[in-house]
């Protein structure tokens, strides 16, 4: 082989390895936000368990944090948490709650955020959505 030769064969392997390694990286983070539902989803079963025991949804949150200090369901909320937080960061998950109203959204990394709240809506938030004065991931 001649030396240009050896350099062809070089430079289409490290085109063809920037080509895997961007198609990787993509299919990375659809698998992270796939985790981010799937925790935000247990997360909700836990808010109507929280909701059946206690007629209210107040103590899923604390402060805009998840409450992970919870007497029954603190442990599990604290997993998700911390998995949750594993992936966007700790200032990524907002969780807001009133007596007959939820909604907890994280950060999400292919869309701005993934939200869920109480009327069983799990999916991409609204920029007006899920914060203080509406507890809805959509738009009011």
């Amino acid at each position: 082989f001649t030396l240009v030769e050896l350099l062809m064969v070089i430079a289409i392997i490290g085109i063809l390895a920037s080509i895997i390694i961007a198609g990787i990286s993509r299919y990375r983070d659809k698998a992270q936000d796939a985790k981010i539902k799937s925790n935000l989803e247990q997360l909700r079963t836990i808010a109507a368990m929280i909701d059946n025991d206690e007629s209210s949804y107040e103590s899923l949150c604390d402060e805009e944090k998840l409450n992970k200090d919870h007497p029954v369901y603190g442990a599990k909320i604290k997993d998700l948490a911390e998995d949750l937080e594993k992936i966007v960061g700790s200032s990524g998950v907002k969780c807001y709650a009133t007596k007959d109203n939820f909604c907890v959204k994280s950060a999400a990394l292919r869309m701005d955020y993934i939200c869920v709240d109480d009327t069983g809506y799990l999916g991409e938030g609204f920029e007006t959505g899920c914060q203080v004065g509406n507890l809805k991931c959509t738009a009011p």
